[in-house]
């Protein structure tokens, strides 16, 4: 996708936005959301009231403490920009999608955006692809409900793909896997409060949509249709805010950035966690000779679980198991329960630690220098250079 839809939406690296939700921001990156949730058991949420606010106070406190902190550190840093940040320079394109996202197969389709409609800082976008895996999806971004100051965004996607699964840990055998064939459909809305030059932000952010896994295949294809084929619904709510230090937040060459977000808790089923995940993200840029720019990514994102849900692996066996038992004693009997058996440890781990953010090729950046893992956490630190 253009790279003005890289970073169109605010916040498009952090919890989540850009490597999922509604937004067209980069199609291999929306499909990394497909991979770290499309394997939970359920997405029907129930929000719990007094949980909800206490916590929310709590981390409005600290969020206003912190912008503050930052802002009062930074206000002599900030870089002069290279040019408005609202841009009002009519223009449209139609271009073809054609190319292989590692884990999701091959595609290709068309995609179609108009930019600043109107003389206003307004986009859309849409895309339609078809292949090994399907998506179509559009998106309207910066519409200015209060000029320059209170900016909406929303956006559509459906999606069915049978991602690669892994199981979770860094011992995991990566010719071991599973493939959780799911379809669905989102929408996703953002409201965002920006001040001088787009260089402070906070936004609230709603994602509903529904999902049902279809069937899990095995490493080599074969399909075992058992799950629980039901839709599945849920509203997910997120708040976050940047400051962006950098000479432009959508092209940035020199500066930094630091970013951060909480993905709300809710109660779910009775045996199933409750966790909230909270995302922070700082890049950094420095000019290099006349054409080059080396930039600095530091990611960091922790699942907190406030309830833990079902583990015990013959309960959930019998509500979401492959059902195996038709199958007659012999290798595909054993097949269907070695897969089985994969994607409910899937399940069991989300249970057990929640799940963070996933470790996605952020920002573009090419040489991963560091990484650090736990069950509840995912953290990486990337260097890589650009042309100008």
């Amino acid at each position: 996708m253009n790279a003005r839809y890289e970073s169109k939406i605010s916040n498009c690296f952090v919890a989540n936005l850009g490597n999922s939700p509604a937004i067209t921001c980069n199609l291999r990156l929306a499909f990394e959301y497909f991979d770290s949730h499309i394997t939970s058991p359920r997405i029907n949420q129930r929000f719990h009231k007094t949980y909800i606010i206490g916590f929310m106070k709590k981390l409005i406190l600290a969020m206003t403490a912190s912008l503050l902190f930052i802002t009062g550190v930074s206000s002599d840093a900030a870089v002069e920009r290279r040019k408005d940040q609202f841009g009002k320079d009519f223009g449209y394109y139609v271009y073809p999608i054609a190319g292989e996202i590692p884990g999701l197969g091959t595609a290709a389709g068309v995609g179609a955006s108009v930019l600043n409609m109107g003389g206003n800082d307004v986009d859309f976008t849409g895309y339609a692809i078809d292949g090994d895996f399907e998506a179509r999806g559009f998106a309207l971004l910066d519409y200015h409900i209060i000029d320059k100051r209170r900016i909406f965004d929303f956006g559509y996607n459906d999606y069915l793909v049978a991602p690669i699964a892994y199981d979770r840990g860094i011992y995991s055998d990566p010719d071991d896997v599973i493939h959780p064939k799911a379809e669905g459909g989102y929408l996703l809305g953002q409201m965002t409060y920006t001040f001088d030059e787009r260089r402070y932000e906070i936004f609230v952010r709603a994602l509903n949509g529904r999902e049902r896994i279809l069937e899990v295949l095995d490493k080599d294809g074969v399909a075992f249709p058992g799950v629980d084929a039901e839709w599945e619904r849920g509203t997910y709510y997120s708040i976050g805010g940047s400051i962006d230090l950098t000479d432009d937040r959508l092209d940035p060459r020199r500066g930094w950035r630091v970013e951060f977000a909480a993905k709300l808790p809710h109660d779910t089923e009775a045996d199933e966690s409750r966790f909230f995940v909270t995302d922070y993200n700082f890049s950094a840029y420095l000019p290099m000779r006349r054409w080059d720019t080396l930039a600095f990514n530091l990611f960091h994102s922790r699942s907190h679980v406030t309830r833990k849900g079902e583990t015990d692996f013959a309960m959930l066996q019998a509500f979401s198991g492959l059902n195996c038992d038709q199958y007659l004693a012999g290798p595909n009997r054993n097949n269907c329960l070695n897969t089985e058996s994969k994607y409910l440890q899937r399940i069991i781990a989300n249970n057990r630690y929640g799940t963070a953010s996933p470790l996605v090729a952020r920002n573009g950046y090419a040489l991963l220098i560091t990484t650090v893992f736990t069950p509840q956490e995912c953290s990486f630190m990337a260097l890589s250079t650009a042309g100008i």
